[in-house]
């Protein structure tokens, strides 16, 4: 839209008829219109859009004025209305600041990233049923049952950040801290957890590499999985040639 912002916007629209589309609606010209555009009409004295729709704005702001030295992103999700913005509080969020090099320190990067799907405004009766949610398309923005959308999940927060040092165009050191956080208005006792990681990653101008990396991970508490706090870690090594010329 401008030499500094972009701007997407998404809208996706699901219609038809079968096995588990439980009172779902047909798929015609008509209620192909109605539902990408969010027209509603009046069943019943009840004002309602056909089929099963969801939008989403994407954006990207290069910080004018800032020689390009930070970045500010987002990704918004909205189930049931036209457009995030539309109602933000019933609508999910990953939205995130990038810096390319820190004050004085032109060797190191920082991003960090918050995304929620809680919908605030939604605590009874709906619960954890608002995001990723449909009472006539079960089968709806699932892969066979598995969730399209963020990682996050139903009902979730999370809280992420990273720093990298790039000790050179080969080499490179990267520090991560991940806060987890799971609604104990839909998971029973909620969860909480944190992982805290580092790696490491060489090339070598002949093509041989190495990577490595070390994750510490600490649940605090999830009463469904777990009794009291568990941690864990886990480590890896790769050891790698590429040839001259493929690309990594």
């Amino acid at each position: 839209m401008t030499p500094y912002l972009e701007l997407a916007l998404a809208r996706t629209a699901l219609l038809g008829r079968g096995p588990k589309a439980i009172g779902a609606d047909p798929f015609t010209t008509s209620t192909l219109i109605r539902d990408f555009f969010a027209i509603s009409k009046f069943n019943g004295s009840v004002k309602v859009i056909p089929g099963d729709n969801r939008s989403s704005v994407d954006l990207n702001l290069d910080v004018p004025g800032l020689k390009h030295s930070v970045s500010l992103y987002g990704d918004f999700y909205s189930d049931n209305v036209v457009a995030y913005f539309a109602d933000p509080p019933i609508s999910s969020y990953r939205a995130g600041m990038y810096l390319p090099r820190l004050p004085r320190m032109s060797r190191v990067d920082f991003r960090v990233e918050s995304t929620s799907t809680m919908a605030p405004v939604y605590e009874h009766p709906y619960g954890g049923l608002t995001n990723y949610w449909a009472d006539r398309y079960r089968d709806g923005y699932t892969n066979y049952g598995e969730l399209m959308g963020n990682t996050v999940g139903r009902r979730g927060r999370i809280f992420q950040g990273w720093t990298t040092f790039h000790i050179s165009s080969l080499h490179q050191i990267q520090f991560s801290f991940l806060h987890h956080q799971v609604d104990p208005k839909f998971v029973p006792g909620g969860g909480l957890w944190q992982d805290y990681a580092v790696s490491h990653e060489i090339h070598r101008r002949s093509g041989v590499y190495a990577k490595s990396m070390v994750q510490v991970e600490h649940i605090q508490h999830f009463p469904m999985l777990f009794h009291g706090s568990v941690s864990n870690v886990t480590a890896s090594v790769e050891l790698g040639f590429t040839p001259k010329g493929a690309k990594r």
